[in-house]
C-alpha cells in the first residue's frame, strides 16, 4: 500500500496526462516510452499501466514547444468541435423538414397485433415458449405503452428514419428529436394514444 502511494505521487499516468492537456502524439513526441509499468490495480486482464515521471513531465510543461503543440491541439480540438456542431444543427434541420408516415388502423386491430409483439419479444428474451397475455391481464397504462411502441416501430417510417441517423455526427439528439415528433404525429392519428404519447415525450 505505501509502495503504491509513492508511486501515485512520484509518476502520472497516460489518463492524468491527458487531463493535462496532453495528446498522444505528444506523448509518443516528447516523452516517448513510459518510466514505468505496473499491472492495472483496477482490471487485471487489462493492459499494463503506463506511467511517467512527474518531475520529467513538469519539465517538458515548462518548454516551449510543449506549449506550442498544446496550442494547436486546442485549436484543432475548437474547430472539430464548431465542425461536429455544424453537422449536428443540419442533422437537427433535416429531422425538422421530413414528413411522419402513420398509417392508420382499427385501435382494436392495433392492441391485438401489440399484445401479441409483446408476447413474442419478450417471450424470446425470457426464453420462454408460447408466452400468452391476453388483454385482461394487461392493465391500461401498460396496454397504452405498448400499443403507442408497436404503432411507432411498425406503422410509421421510423426503422426507415432511424437507418439513416445511424453513424451520423449529432445523433442522439436527433433520435430524440425524431421519436418526439413521431410520438406528436401519433397523438394526432390515434387521439386515443394521445396521453401516452405525451407521457413517452416527457
Amino acid at each position: 500500500m505505501k509502495e503504491e502511494s509513492k508511486i501515485n505521487k512520484k509518476y502520472i499516468s497516460k489518463a492524468g496526462l491527458k487531463a493535462r492537456g496532453w495528446t498522444d502524439s505528444m506523448i509518443r513526441r516528447l516523452l516517448g516510452d513510459p518510466d514505468l509499468t505496473v499491472r492495472n490495480p483496477y482490471y487485471r486482464k487489462a493492459p499494463e499501466m503506463k506511467l511517467y515521471l512527474i518531475k520529467r513531465v513538469n519539465r517538458i510543461e515548462g518548454s516551449d514547444i510543449f506549449l506550442e503543440l498544446k496550442e494547436k491541439s486546442m485549436k484543432r480540438s475548437e474547430a472539430m468541435k464548431k465542425v461536429a456542431k455544424m453537422k449536428e444543427s443540419k442533422l437537427l434541420k433535416y429531422i425538422d423538414s421530413i414528413e411522419i408516415e402513420v398509417e392508420k388502423m382499427e385501435i382494436e386491430k392495433i392492441k391485438k397485433l401489440a399484445i401479441e409483439n409483446y408476447n413474442f419479444h419478450q417471450g424470446a428474451i425470457d426464453h420462454i415458449e408460447n408466452m400468452i397475455f391476453s388483454e385482461k391481464d394487461l392493465d391500461n397504462a401498460f396496454l397504452s405503452r405498448i400499443m403507442v411502441n408497436y404503432i411507432r416501430h411498425n406503422l410509421t417510417n421510423y426503422e426507415d428514419l432511424l437507418e439513416e441517423l445511424e453513424g451520423k455526427v449529432g445523433k442522439i439528439n436527433a433520435y430524440i428529436k425524431l421519436k418526439n415528433k413521431i410520438l406528436k404525429k401519433i397523438a394526432e392519428v390515434y387521439p386515443d394514444l394521445k396521453d401516452e404519447c405525451y407521457n413517452q415525450m416527457r
